[in-house]
């Protein structure tokens, strides 16, 4: 993806902002597009490729933790026409399933839903699994056979911040795309997030060690989060207008 937020994008995240002021930053400000995806261009450029030819196979998105592995699978669901603004958002060909549901009687049941046709959006289907290296060998074994017959028109995307920790044969099973997490490669994309982000929601731009602020605590072992980055900006920022409350308190 492009490393950097379009002034489009920003339009609609300040009326979002206005009409969801209620909601977490993370939420608020996760991409809905695929360009939108911060940091990850290699991963964007290949899942646009598919999006405008896509197929029934399965993805593994691999990467560390907040690096916009399920933010990716979301865009790639809406740009392949699933329509995920439907409530519940099956109904428009969106499926979920988090790493403790994943019991043997919930992925079989899962897969049998793959077959049938959504009641809107562009008739496909778009499964995310979300740490599937969470799963046990029996679910594991289960995916191995599902995955030799993707139902048509079905995108299975995994997520996984723990490749290694998937049997060899079920990598293989899957097209591989890694998210990248290098502090040090993304330390622009990061920055310009944080300046995007802080610009909306104080319409001032933050200065550069409000920056290096919010980033030094988004980075852990040389790896960044943008999750982490926008989480920061949220706890700076209130903790910055709560101690300008009690400074114009005082003054009074």
């Amino acid at each position: 993806m492009i490393a950097t937020l379009t002034d489009k994008t920003l339009q609609t995240y300040r009326r979002g902002r206005r009409s969801k002021s209620d909601g977490p930053l993370t939420e608020r400000y996760r991409p809905r597009r695929l360009l939108d995806v911060v940091g990850q261009d290699q991963a964007v450029q290949v899942l646009r490729a598919f999006a405008a030819k896509p197929f029934p196979t399965a993805f593994l998105f691999e990467g560390w933790t907040g690096t916009g592995k399920t933010s990716g699978a979301l865009a790639l669901a809406a740009e392949i026409g699933c329509d995920v603004t439907q409530k519940p958002p099956e109904f428009g060909g969106l499926h979920t399933i988090a790493s403790g549901e994943q019991t043997a009687e919930s992925v079989r049941d899962l897969y049998n839903q793959m077959w049938r046709c959504p009641f809107s959006g562009s008739g496909w289907k778009v499964l995310i699994v979300n740490e599937a290296d969470r799963m046990n060998t029996a679910v594991e074994t289960i995916w191995l056979d599902r995955l030799e017959s993707v139902p048509p028109t079905t995108v299975i995307v995994f997520t996984t911040n723990s490749p290694a920790n998937l049997s060899q044969r079920f990598r293989d099973r899957c097209t591989r795309v890694v998210f990248e997490s290098d502090a040090v490669q993304l330390d622009a994309a990061a920055r310009r997030l944080i300046a995007t982000v802080w610009r909306a929601e104080r319409h001032r731009r933050p200065s550069n060690a409000v920056i290096d602020c919010i980033l030094q605590g988004a980075v852990e072992g040389g790896r960044v989060s943008f999750r982490r980055v926008v989480q920061r900006v949220a706890s700076v920022s209130a903790a910055r207008a709560s101690i300008r409350a009690d400074v114009r308190r005082n003054v009074r």
